[in-house]
């Protein structure tokens, strides 16, 4: 859907450089660090969170994958706060 790829979080409005190898893998990351969020919640936020800001440090273009590093952070919380996963 248009409009939808280039949603989700920035941290500061740095220009954007052109996708490439690196970039598809720190989205990969990103998004699929949410699987392993209930056995190993600490290290999905790690991953997601990692992956994240790479991705925003070396300039490549906000999308939608970014994301996962929120559902990241609300499930190791609601994993952390004693009411299972």
């Amino acid at each position: 859907m248009p409009g939808v790829a280039q949603q989700g979080l920035e941290l500061a409005a740095s220009p954007d450089h052109r996708l490439n190898p690196l970039g598809v893998c720190l989205i990969v990351i990103q998004g699929g660090s949410v699987a392993i969020l209930r056995r190993w919640p600490q290290w999905s936020l790690a991953l997601a969170f990692a992956a994240f800001a790479a991705y925003q440090l070396l300039g490549f273009p906000t999308t939608f994958a970014a994301l996962g590093l929120l559902v990241a952070l609300v499930g190791a919380g609601h994993c952390s706060s004693g009411t299972g996963c």
